[in-house]
This record gives structure tokens, C-alpha cells and sequence, in this order.
């Protein structure tokens, strides 16, 4: 399965499901602040992606530890201006490492110090 993502934007939509507060948010805010600015809100926010061929899904920012089996993640690739979905399987025996796999890629490592764009 091979999601092609359109390439990203300078702004993405966002929407915090408590509080209902959407709009644009520029690219760089992404990695510093996933937080709701809404009165009072401080609930983490949800991103958009649109998808090449099919509708719009909607992602939230994940530590590696928060992912399970078969969370699907949305990668840049490096040198590409596409994201692909990729699963994680979790690796037996060891709860605390990730691989993701995907179409023609394997083995690639999750680091458990960084975060991951899960799609809801």
C-alpha cells in the first residue's frame, strides 16, 4: 500500500477535537507547539494531510512510545517532497523497539526519542 501525500505546504489545517478551535497553522509552529492556544484549551491539536487519490485524513503528533501495532505514520521521506504511510510492528520480545515497514523498505528503526505523525 503506497500512500502518496501531496507535498506539504507552508500552513495546514488543524482542528482540536475538545474545544472545536480550527484554522491554519504554519509548518514550523508543527514541531515546537501541537498544543491548542484556545481560552484555556491545552489540548494537543490534529493536523490534515491530503492524500493524492483519496480524501483528506487527519494526524496527531505521538511520542514512539504511545505508538501500538499497525498505527499507520505519516514520513517525509528524505530528498522527496512525498510522505508515505507506513505500519509499525512491534519487534518480539522486545517492547522496547519499533520497526516500520513499507513497500520496498524494511527494517527502517523508530527512534523512541523522537516524535511520530499517527494517523487518527
Amino acid at each position: 500500500m503506497d500512500y502518496q501525500l501531496l507535498a506539504w505546504n507552508r500552513t495546514k489545517n488543524y482542528r482540536c477535537q475538545p474545544c472545536g478551535k480550527a484554522g491554519l497553522k504554519p509548518l514550523v509552529d508543527f514541531d515546537s507547539n501541537w498544543i491548542c492556544n484556545g481560552e484555556g484549551c491545552g489540548k494537543p491539536i490534529e493536523i490534515e494531510m491530503t492524500h493524492k487519490r483519496y480524501r483528506p485524513r487527519w494526524a496527531n503528533r505521538v511520542k514512539a512510545e504511545d505508538l501500538v501495532p499497525n498505527d499507520e505514520l505519516a514520513f517525509e521521506t528524505e530528498g522527496s517532497a512525498f510522505a508515505y504511510v507506513l505500519e509499525s510492528n512491534d519487534v518480539a520480545g522486545k517492547q522496547d523497539k519499533w520497526y516500520v515497514a513499507r513497500q520496498g523498505h524494511r527494517g527502517l528503526q523508530v527512534d523512541r526519542n523522537h516524535f511520530y505523525y499517527r494517523f487518527i
